[in-house]
């Protein structure tokens, strides 16, 4: 997909042009990238040039092919604040890792919350200058809803274990599953992703 992408795409309205003329480091990191099964992204340049593989390919919900070679905010502006801090980092020479970090994205048409493991990594040029950022991405959105939903069964468990009144049962698991909704709402929206990312 991104292969077929890269052929068809007229490299002359971007920042970086065509691929031939790449410095060898982009071009090395690019051609690692494609033969990679993991989602992985380059931002590279002062525009954050946007480059991806075809295993990330499904996070971008319609917006490939058209995404590649674009700036990074003019494809991800709804997650554009979250994002820039970690290019800006990478971009100083800090590499970055975060767990389980949540996003919101857009699948079938609706946005819906989303955790991933992120490392972000500086990508020194033929001069050895920091001209990219380069993104791992593993999505561990199945196993934190499924550890979310044991924690809130066994909590179920704990509090109802003692009840023997129907009345009390009823409003003791209507009250904590709409602490558990409500605990899910708030955690997809606003999200503070300096508390999982540490910096080394």
């Amino acid at each position: 997909a991104c292969r077929d992408a890269l052929r068809r795409k007229d490299w002359s309205h971007t920042s970086i042009g065509n691929p031939d003329g790449w410095p060898q480091a982009l071009r090395n990191t690019f051609a690692l990238m494609l033969d990679s099964q993991f989602p992985m992204f380059v931002a590279w340049g002062p525009e954050r040039t946007f480059l991806y593989n075809a295993a990330y390919v499904y996070l971008l919900e319609g917006k490939h092919p058209a995404a590649l070679g674009e700036p990074a905010p003019k494809v991800w502006p709804e997650l554009w604040s979250q994002v820039k801090p970690l290019m800006d980092a990478a971009f100083a020479g800090k590499a970055t890792y975060g767990e389980d970090v949540m996003r919101i994205i857009r699948r079938n048409g609706h946005a819906a919350p989303a955790t991933f493991t992120l490392a972000y990594s500086p990508i020194r040029d033929d001069a050895g200058a920091i001209s990219g950022a380069f993104c791992v991405i593993s999505e561990t959105t199945a196993r934190t809803r499924l550890e979310q939903r044991q924690a809130f069964q066994l909590q179920l468990s704990d509090a109802l274990r003692t009840l023997t009144d129907p009345g009390e049962i009823m409003a003791t698991a209507a009250q904590l599953l709409g602490n558990h909704l409500g605990a899910s709402r708030i955690l997809s929206g606003d999200y503070d992703i300096e508390q999982q990312l540490v910096t080394y």
